[in-house]
C-alpha cells in the first residue's frame, strides 16, 4: 500500500506512454490509479478496524466506487475538457470520454472547433445521478 502511494502519475507522460494514449483512457488510468491509491489508504487505515467489523463494510464497498473528482486537462482539447469539467457534476463512479474526431474525417460536421478539431465523442458514465431512469439502448 505504501508503494502505491507513492506513484507519481506523470510517470507516464515521462515514458511518453501518454502519446499512445486517447485522452479518454488517459483519464481512466488517471482514475484508476486515484482508486488504487484510495483503496491502498483505506486498506492500511482499515486493517485493524475490519477485523472487528462484519462484512457488511466490504459488501457494500464492492458495488459502489470511489466519485471521480478530478481529471487531467489536455493541452488543445478545449471542448473535451469542458465537457468533463461538466461531467463531473453528475458525481460518476466512472467516467471514460473518448475523442473519436479522427474517425468521423470527411463526415458532415466532422471540423468540430476551429481551433482543436473536436467533433465526436464516445462516453461511458455511470453516475448515481442517473439511478431510476430507463437505459438507453
Amino acid at each position: 500500500p505504501e508503494q502505491i502511494q507513492k506513484v507519481d502519475p506523470e510517470f507516464i507522460s515521462a515514458a511518453k506512454i501518454t502519446q499512445s494514449l486517447t485522452p479518454g483512457r488517459n483519464n481512466g488510468f488517471l482514475n484508476m490509479l486515484a482508486v488504487m491509491k484510495k483503496k491502498a489508504a483505506e486498506a492500511l487505515d482499515g486493517d485493524a478496524a475490519a477485523s472487528t467489523e462484519n462484512d457488511e463494510t466490504t459488501g457494500s464497498a464492492e458495488g459502489s466506487g470511489a466519485v471521480i473528482t478530478t481529471f487531467e486537462e489536455i493541452q488543445g482539447k478545449p471542448m473535451y475538457n469542458e465537457m468533463m469539467e461538466s461531467l463531473l457534476k453528475l458525481q460518476p463512479v466512472r467516467l471514460e470520454l473518448i475523442d473519436d474526431s479522427d474517425q468521423h474525417a470527411g463526415h458532415a460536421g466532422s471540423k468540430g472547433w476551429e481551433e482543436s478539431g473536436e467533433s465526436h465523442f464516445s462516453l461511458t458514465i455511470v453516475s448515481e445521478a442517473f439511478g431510476g431512469m430507463a437505459l438507453v439502448k
